[in-house]
């Protein structure tokens, strides 16, 4: 199993760090929610949003879906790193099956990544146009970076 240690360990790590850094996140979502009750509805939307887009992003990580790992073979794997790491340890020729579960949440992964992104670049955007005040040059720089951006994410 040697081979598959800067793989699946790879794997493991960023779960878990991954995992780490949603809980900052949500402990941040808390903490606006609580202190700014009086913002704008627009602030609470974006916040909101991005958390709930944070959030799927984060089930997909450890959620495979269904797949394919013959013709006509069906599986639904709840655990990506668990079915990685427990339920086929040790079984190289099954370890080599999961991997094509990937490529069906990877797509919806990346488009809610993307999703993420977009939002809070977009919020950057507008915090520049504020405090460049109103430089309409400004803006439009972030935001084409912040348009072309989204469009490599659509893209694939």
């Amino acid at each position: 199993m040697g081979a598959l240690d800067s793989t699946y360990g790879a794997l493991l790590m960023g779960a878990v760090a991954s995992g780490v850094l949603y809980g900052c996140a949500s402990v941040q979502t808390w903490n606006y929610f609580t202190r700014y009750p009086s913002d704008r509805w627009y602030f609470k939307l974006t916040v909101a949003s991005t958390f709930v887009a944070d959030t799927i992003n984060q089930i997909l990580i450890v959620y495979t879906g269904k797949c394919n790992y013959a013709p006509g073979d069906m599986c639904i794997d709840p655990f990506l790193v668990y079915t990685y790491l427990v339920t086929n340890w040790g079984l190289s020729e099954e370890l080599g099956k999961v991997l094509v579960c990937l490529c069906h949440t990877s797509l919806v992964h990346h488009m809610y990544q993307g999703y993420t992104t977009f939002s809070v670049q977009c919020f950057l955007a507008m915090r520049v146009y504020k405090l460049s005040n109103k430089s309409l040059v400004s803006t439009a720089s972030v935001m084409v970076l912040v348009v072309a951006q989204f469009l490599v994410v659509l893209g694939g």
